[in-house]
Order: C-alpha cells, then structure tokens, then sequence
C-alpha cells in the first residue's frame, strides 16, 4: 500500500518484480485465484531463467570471439616476424 509521504522498500521490490501486479494490489484487486497466481509466479521463474541464460551464452560468444581475434593477431605477428 501506498503511503502518504513515503514509499516502502517492499513496494519498490513489488513494482520490480511485476508492476502490473502492484498496480492490481494498489487498485485493489484481491488474490483470488491462486492457481493463476502461482501459474504467473511459475512463468516468472522461468523467463529469468531464459535471461540469465541468453546473458551467460551472450558472454561466452564475446569471449570466443576475442579469443579468435587475439589468436589471429598472434599469427599475423608470428608470420611477419618469420620474414
């Protein structure tokens, strides 16, 4: 719940985590189905699994490519210096 002058730590998690489930809260909407609530929770779950692993694949394509990139200078530097 919202408060006059101020705005809890809670809140701001609860916005994070899913505003529109804080805008529902904060309208007044109740809890009432819970299966479609821990559907949501099941569903949140598993879009940051999907991010987090986009993320570690993201990080691992930049370092194969440096890798590359440093492997190939190497050479060029090797072969120019076999001249």
């Amino acid at each position: 719940m919202l408060h006059d002058d101020y705005i809890i730590a809670s809140e701001i998690a609860e916005y994070v985590y899913c505003n529109r489930a804080w805008w529902l809260r904060l309208a007044g909407h109740k809890n009432e189905n819970q299966e479609l609530l821990s559907q949501g929770s099941q569903e949140h779950i598993q879009y940051s699994r999907q991010v987090n692993a986009v993320t570690r694949l993201e990080r691992l394509g930049r370092f194969i490519l440096l890798l590359g990139i440093s492997l190939l200078i190497v050479f060029v530097v090797v072969r120019l210096s076999l001249r």
